[in-house]
């Protein structure tokens, strides 16, 4: 996105979403002209979040729309990394499903939120992103200058985040998963 290194918040904008973090680090890097913050989406909370970059004149932030489904792997593949959040107080109750399109994009990717989780373990076991707690903003803003200015492990965590989901998330994997229990089912009769 015009040179900059673009990091995405993708999908719902809800209330069960940790962006305090994620607005700190923003404003850690906003003297890094080079870093762009996108989030794409709507939700419950995306008017505080525009209200808050418009009050703390943060010019590193962008938003835009939903983007039509068909368009959605372009839309994933324009960032440079992603950002999941979840606040503390949703762990156990809540599976943020875009880690699964942000896998299949190729991405590496940041969870801001609670450290056990299926989202948690799926980037720390693939080794394709980082946990950050909620209330963390510096580690936030490390974990994407480590990214900005290492390519070769931006590039590393991508290509692993690419063939865990096509080793345990694609289509094919599912179907073949789902025709597995329905066929072990039907012998049970």
């Amino acid at each position: 996105m015009n040179g900059h290194f673009v990091v995405m918040y993708s999908g719902n904008m809800g209330v069960v979403h940790e962006f305090p973090t994620i607005l700190s680090a923003a404003r850690a890097l906003q003297n890094r002209r080079d870093v762009m913050f996108l989030f794409v989406g709507e939700g419950a909370r995306k008017r505080w979040l525009i209200d808050e970059v418009r009050r703390e004149r943060l010019e590193n932030i962008r938003f835009c729309p939903y983007q039509p489904l068909g368009s959605l792997s372009e839309s994933l593949g324009a960032a440079d990394m992603h950002l999941i959040s979840m606040k503390n107080n949703v762990e156990g109750l809540l599976v943020p499903s875009k880690l699964y399109g942000i896998l299949a994009a190729g991405r590496p990717t940041v969870l801001v939120g609670p450290e056990h989780n299926e989202v948690a373990r799926t980037l720390t076991d693939s080794r394709c992103g980082w946990v950050v707690p909620p209330g963390r903003p510096e580690a936030l803003a490390d974990r994407i200058e480590t990214l900005l200015v290492r390519p070769d492990v931006a590039r590393a965590m991508g290509m692993r985040a690419r063939r865990h989901y096509e080793a345990a998330c694609s289509r094919e994997r599912g179907t073949s998963e789902v025709a597995d229990i329905i066929e072990a089912a039907g012998r049970r009769r």
